[in-house]
């Protein structure tokens, strides 16, 4: 998914692969919304999990979500949108953690932007439809499973695969730590106020 703050793409961008590969949601400044955090649940996260829980053979296995604590990511609306795909865990990062716990940015969207940078952009389509263009082509060249599972290991988390399945996950002690005295701090503060 895909946000900005535009009301329309481009004409030329209808020619290209984008529209079967990225789904384009407005929001007023091209942030996430509660909305549009909805809709990505709705149209990306369900059907995938679904898809992963059938093909796993796990379907009552619980999800994790580590997100960001945004207040979009974490209310009643989101959890009641999440309910199809129970059982689920919700996992928030503690805020300026990004150096521990933000595992995309440590391997994949690094990647990312190196091959962004190397993609020559096409002629034929107007600034932005290029743009998106290369978005998608350094996206292939990054996200491959082994950056995502190296992504999560550099960040602390132990992982066990099996025939090409996730099976099991847990974290070293010192990120367990981390989240542990997050929320024991924001659960005090809480408790305070």
């Amino acid at each position: 998914m895909l946000l900005s703050n535009r009301i329309h793409t481009d004409p030329d961008l209808e020619s290209t692969f984008a529209f079967n590969y990225f789904k384009f949601v407005k929001t007023p400044k091209g942030y996430q919304t509660q909305a549009s955090m909805i809709e990505w649940i709705k149209q990306v996260l369900i059907p995938y999990v679904n898809i992963v829980r059938t093909d796993s053979q796990i379907e009552q296995s619980p999800l994790v979500l580590v997100m960001d604590g945004l207040s979009t990511h974490f209310n009643d609306i989101v959890r009641n949108a999440l309910q199809p795909i129970e059982p689920f865990i919700l996992v928030a990062l503690p805020p300026h953690s990004s150096h521990r716990s933000q595992p995309l940015d440590n391997v994949c969207f690094a990647t990312m932007k190196n091959a962004f940078k190397n993609i020559k952009p096409r002629k034929d389509l107007t600034d932005f439809s290029a743009k998106i263009v290369r978005i998608k082509e350094a996206i292939d060249r990054s996200f491959t499973n082994e950056n995502i599972i190296k992504s999560w290991e550099n960040c602390g988390f132990n992982i066990t695969y099996f025939k090409g399945f996730i099976v099991k996950v847990s974290w070293d002690e010192s990120f367990g730590m981390t989240l542990l005295n997050y929320a024991n701090h924001t659960h005090e503060n809480n408790e305070a106020v």
